[in-house]
Formats: structure tokens, C-alpha cells, sequence
């Protein structure tokens, strides 16, 4: 199994436009989000289809967070710090017996 990362995002919980906000409001607003547990659920969603390769676009933060969910659920891939735009990140699964 392949599952390929390619970085954009959309935002669940928009802020309004052209203002600016302070760090304390900036943290309200982020608390709606719990990315690590997001992208855990999100991934292991994905593995209950029997597909063969998948292709995921999403923001370079929250790629982080599913590279990190991938590789706990025996997915090996490149590291990144800071995900290139339209770079595509292939994830590979060789073992099947451990899903």
C-alpha cells in the first residue's frame, strides 16, 4: 500500500479576513483543532478501505502530524521539516500482516 502526502489545506474554522489578532486570540481560535488526535483518526480511517494506494492533500503543518501517524502504523516515507508545496511524499506499507 501507497499513500502519498502533497501539501495544501483548507481551513475547518475560518477567522476573519484582513484583521489582525493577537497571540491570545490566535490561540482561542487554534484551540479548535486537536491535530495530533485529527490526524491519527484520520489515517486510521483511511486504513479500513481496501485500497491500494491513496493520495492526500493537505497543509504542510498537518503533514507533519500524518507522517507521524503513518509511520506509527508501519509506514516508512521521507522526513521533512517543513513540507515542500506540490512535492509529492510517497509512504509505503511492505507488511500487510500487521494492519
Amino acid at each position: 500500500m501507497k499513500i502519498g502526502l502533497i501539501r495544501h489545506f483548507e481551513v475547518i474554522h475560518p477567522y476573519k479576513l484582513l484583521a489582525l489578532i493577537s497571540s491570545e486570540e490566535f490561540k482561542q481560535w487554534q484551540e479548535g483543532y486537536d491535530t495530533a488526535k485529527t490526524a491519527n483518526a484520520f489515517i486510521s480511517d483511511i486504513l479500513t478501505d481496501d485500497k491500494k494506494n491513496i493520495l492526500i492533500v493537505s497543509h504542510g503543518a498537518l503533514m507533519w502530524y500524518l507522517r507521524k501517524a503513518l509511520l506509527s502504523k508501519g509506514f516508512s516515507g521521507p522526513q521533512f521539516r517543513k513540507a515542500k508545496n506540490g512535492y509529492l511524499y510517497v509512504f509505503e506499507k511492505l507488511d500487510n500482516i500487521n494492519e
